[in-house]
């Protein structure tokens, strides 16, 4: 290679590491945007939680109606037909934590399924989490979903309505959604946090198409 062309290399390398920098300083500067915006939004979420209240069967059409229903087997339908909040917490730019709260049911004797996540600051977006809390889901004798459809093979793929009138084309993996909180996966939690609470209205009445939904197939890990 020529003197020239050596010196041109050297000089598109500079460029690039000066790039490289303005995209590293973009993406914190957008992270803080962001989480700044989440905070302010707030006090609206918790107006909104308090119409929620009033809504029967709020989350669980949500959930119904979002991609994340189709993790879900019949069975987990009716477990999530208990469900009455959901709680999206933020209090560093790398840190999340989901919260699903259940009204008394006859499939465990939790209150709240928690999972919270911490990021490496530096790229959290797409990273693995580097710590990860769960809540240990305490089943009910004889309830534990995750045994009974591994043990069964069966998904219960069908289009029956379950107890509070919910109905969906379920997966067909003889797996439960549920596995999803004995797993450190972080994918679904952002898809919660990013879209399917900030537009849970949208989806509770069916106004969102799935082809508007920018997070590709989904798989519980």
């Amino acid at each position: 290679m020529e003197g020239e062309a050596i010196k041109h290399l050297e000089e598109f390398e500079k460029i690039e590491d000066q790039l490289t920098a303005l995209d590293e300083e973009h993406f914190k500067q957008a992270s803080q945007l962001e989480f700044d915006f989440f905070q302010k939004r707030q006090p609206l979420y918790e107006s909104r939680r308090e119409l929620i209240k009033d809504i029967e069967d709020f989350w669980p059409t949500v959930i119904q109606n979002h991609q994340l229903g189709l993790l879900c087997s019949q069975e987990d339908m009716e477990v999530i037909s208990y469900m009455k909040d959901l709680i999206i917490e933020k209090k560093k730019i790398n840190h999340l934590k989901v919260s699903f709260v259940f009204n008394e049911n006859p499939f465990f004797s939790n209150e709240k399924l928690e999972k919270e996540y911490t990021f490496a600051e530096e790229d959290f977006e797409d990273a693995e989490p580097t710590d990860v809390q769960i809540t240990e889901i305490n089943w009910k004798e004889g309830q534990n979903l995750i045994q009974k459809l591994s043990a069964s093979g069966s998904s219960g793929k069908e289009k029956e309505s379950c107890t509070h009138g919910c109905s969906h084309d379920h997966h067909d993996d003889p797996h439960s959604f549920f596995e999803w909180f004995e797993s450190k996966e972080a994918h679904i939690a952002r898809l919660i946090a990013e879209d399917m609470y900030p537009n849970a209205f949208n989806y509770f009445a069916g106004r969102i198409d799935e082809e508007d939904e920018e997070f590709g197939d989904l798989e519980v890990e």
